[in-house]
């Protein structure tokens, strides 16, 4: 018992283009992964979906680095996906029953990123410590790096603060 994605994706294919059908199997795919290990059934095992599940779901995807642009590509895909399920002999709570989603905006990062200056600072760090073995100083990379040493100082207190 449980939601077959190609079955899945050939109900889709009665009103999606192609391209489409594809992202959603991609998100489908993800999803049920999700599902499955959350549940802790065999794969295709589902019988019943949490309240909870979108909400996991949106913070895998931040947690795998995928963009807010692509968890709003994604959600429309998985909302015909838990209206399907029940076809597929599978419990889907009832919309009003379902934890509130609160998704990123479209322009938003939803993982960190490392601006130039970051960055920068980043692999100066890593080359010193390669090639000296072990653990470096602040003071040392800051003498390794030309320039300004204040945004030098605020990309080292960033990459600290970001762990």
């Amino acid at each position: 018992m449980g939601i077959d994605v190609n079955k899945f994706c050939a109900y889709l294919e009665g009103f999606c283009t192609p391209n489409t059908v594809a992202v959603y199997r991609v998100a489908a795919r993800r999803f049920l992964e999700l599902v499955t290990v959350t549940n802790n059934a065999p794969h295709g095992a589902i019988y019943e979906i949490a309240p909870d599940v979108l909400v996991r779901y949106v913070k895998d995807c931040a947690d795998r680095g995928l963009s807010a642009a692509t968890v709003h590509t994604h959600m429309p895909g998985l909302r015909h996906l838990l209206e399907f399920a029940p076809s597929q002999g599978v419990s889907v709570p009832p919309a009003d029953k379902m934890l509130p989603l609160h998704l990123p905006r479209k322009h938003e990062q939803i993982a960190p990123t490392l601006s130039r200056a970051e960055l920068g600072v980043y692999w100066h760090a890593c080359a010193l410590i390669y090639s000296r073995a072990g653990p470096i100083t602040e003071a040392l990379l800051k003498r390794a790096i030309s320039g300004d040493p204040r945004p030098i100082k605020r990309a080292i207190d960033f990459l600290v603060e970001s762990g």
